[in-house]
């Protein structure tokens, strides 16, 4: 392994394989129905096995009409905002502990495994540990990365292979830098006031009791829950500091995330030499003009007056694999 930093920013695509994006995919080589159709059946087809506990005016109606309405503004993501704009409520709360559920349901009962993880985790394993010159970054809730490092270790005592950090769902909590952060949080897990994290394996409990580890990047700070999950902004850019490559797997930059993307570009800017940008048919151009400082002209930071190279983005079409750059 080279001592070149390297970090990666994933998005729903690095799942893609196993899990539904966040939007109806509407390109005809691919049958995605989008995670808004995707909980509308997981309710139609489960929901009577839901538990209910502390609901007092729930009824066998509200999360379809939630998984209906997710399905109108086009993203949960979209809704939940809408909710929370609106008086946030028991409905965005609902909508919360459906993702979390929905997602424990797909790893645990069915299955689901994108299984580029674990060929990625298994290719960069470097003498049964993972890399220290290598972090990630991911705005998934889903447990596919952590699935992967859990196959590698190599004795009980160990929660992941050797090396490997994660957050906000970290089972071994230290000193150490994280090497693996979940910016929005991550299903299966609730919040603890002295555990901080707990894992919750029981899909089917929508107890109002229940407070799970997702955090919309929209959020507003709160105690809590929030004031523990609004470390991640400082902890994710801890993790990228100082990398001269970022290899970003199936992320689109939406709209929502742009004020913790421009957090997590900036931190790059004294370093970063190089892009490669995997998806199978954006090429990734537009980073130039999102983040105008990738390109090319006077650096006055500093007060020092410089040439700036433009930052080249290398396009990876083949998402055959997580794309692993020669610099590793």
């Amino acid at each position: 392994m080279s001592d070149v930093k390297i970090s990666y920013l994933l998005g729903a695509g690095a799942s893609a394989n196993a899990l539904p994006t966040i939007k109806k995919v509407t390109d005809k080589s691919d049958s995605s129905k989008g995670l808004s159709n995707e909980l509308k059946e997981f309710v139609v087809k489960e929901s009577s096995s839901f538990i209910f506990r502390g609901y007092t005016e729930f009824t066998d109606k509200k999360l379809i009409e939630i998984t209906e309405n997710c399905i109108e503004f086009g993203t949960p993501d979209l809704y939940a905002k809408f909710l929370l704009e609106k008086s946030r409520g028991s409905n965005y709360e609902l909508l919360v502990r459906l993702i979390s559920n929905y997602f424990i349901y797909k790893e645990t009962v069915q299955y689901a495994r994108d299984k580029r993880a674990l060929a990625f985790m298994t290719m960069v394993a470097d003498q049964r540990k993972f890399p220290s010159n290598l972090s990630i970054v991911s705005w998934n809730y889903d447990n596919q990365i952590e699935l992967a490092a859990k196959e590698l270790k190599y004795s009980t005592n160990q929660p992941y292979m050797e090396n490997f950090r994660v957050w906000p769902n970290d089972e071994e909590r230290s000193d150490n830098p994280y090497t693996f952060v979940h910016i929005n949080g991550v299903s299966g897990y609730k919040y603890d006031t002295r555990n901080l994290a707990i894992q919750n394996k029981d899909w089917r409990l929508f107890d109002d009791s229940i407070n799970p580890l997702i955090s919309f990047s929209w959020e507003i700070k709160e105690g809590g829950k929030y004031g523990f999950l609004d470390q991640r902004i400082d902890l994710a850019k801890k993790a990228m500091k100082g990398s001269s490559i970022l290899v970003i797997v199936g992320y689109s930059f939406p709209f929502f995330n742009r004020k913790i993307d421009n957090e997590l570009i900036e931190v790059l800017r004294p370093t970063l030499k190089k892009i490669y940008f995997q998806d199978p048919f954006n090429n990734g151009n537009f980073l130039y003009e999102r983040f105008n400082w990738l390109e090319g002209g006077i650096d006055g930071d500093l007060g020092v007056m410089r040439e700036k190279s433009k930052i080249p983005i290398k396009h990876i079409s083949n998402c055959d694999q997580y794309f692993i750059p020669v610099e590793l």
